[in-house]
């Protein structure tokens, strides 16, 4: 019941704010980032109830969250644009590192789970170690996971890396720990990662260069696949727009 409570008051306050940018100003640019920030919000509210909460949560509540997520994602194209990468390429290993470089890239940002390897697997193989060690010599590489320290801990010990474990993306406070830490600049960092909301939004949010890969598994836990749905709903708005096809990649 808590839930349910939380989601129609989302829902309500979502609407008020839209009928309330007409009086808060007779400016259009300022009412479109006014709602911009209000849907944003709203939608990465539901998006980590359910991310944090789902062990109590029955399933049905997944039909809830997925309309009202659905809702908000389709009422504004200014959202959806704040989904969108930079660049789309298969897998890591397909991503042109030497632009990379010459565009400025200093550190690069990895998802661990299904971006440089799939869920079953606990360790680094040989190729990954070889990648990431040649990748080293031009790039800082530190992992960012929001998974649990004792699922990052052997590939940043094998693969002699930083890494960031527990993470929260797509919030920023990482995100801005990592560039204090390591004195980078917005533009000198790309993230790469094949989830939407979580490595695509937060890389966007801090203005990082973005770059989607295919994931390396469909193999995830039950769970994950449930919130893979939110990733699965921007994915589909980006389709009817001739955008983000999967197989078309771009740079």
């Amino acid at each position: 019941m808590f839930f349910c409570l939380i989601i129609i008051i989302t829902f309500k306050q979502n609407n008020r704010c839209r009928c309330d940018t007409s009086i808060i100003t007779s400016n259009s640019i300022a009412s479109q980032q006014y709602k911009l920030a209000a849907r944003e919000s709203r939608c990465l509210l539901i998006y980590m109830l359910f991310y944090k909460h789902y062990h109590l949560i029955n399933i049905s509540f997944l039909f809830i969250f997925s309309y009202i997520f659905d809702k908000i994602m389709y009422e504004d194209v200014l959202v959806m644009d704040n989904f969108y990468p930079d660049k789309y390429q298969k897998s890591i290993y397909s991503i042109n590192y030497k632009k990379l470089k010459k565009n400025g890239i200093k550190c690069i940002l990895f998802d661990l789970n299904n971006t440089l390897v799939s869920y079953e697997c606990d360790y680094p193989d040989d190729k990954l170690r070889e990648f990431i060690y040649n990748l080293g010599k031009d790039f800082k590489i530190i992992i960012v996971s929001n998974s649990p320290k004792n699922r990052i801990r052997p590939f940043k010990e094998i693969l002699n890396v930083d890494a960031s474990f527990s993470s929260k993306k797509p919030f920023s406070k990482k995100f801005k720990k990592i560039m204090k830490l390591y004195n980078f600049k917005d533009t000198e960092i790309v993230m790469i990662g094949d989830r939407i909301i979580t490595d695509i939004y937060g890389g966007n949010k801090m203005n990082f260069t973005t770059i989607l890969v295919n994931s390396v598994s469909e193999s995830e836990p039950f769970l994950n696949r449930i919130v893979r749905h939110f990733d699965r709903s921007i994915i589909k708005r980006f389709n009817k727009r001739g955008l983000l096809i999967k197989g078309e990649y771009y740079e």
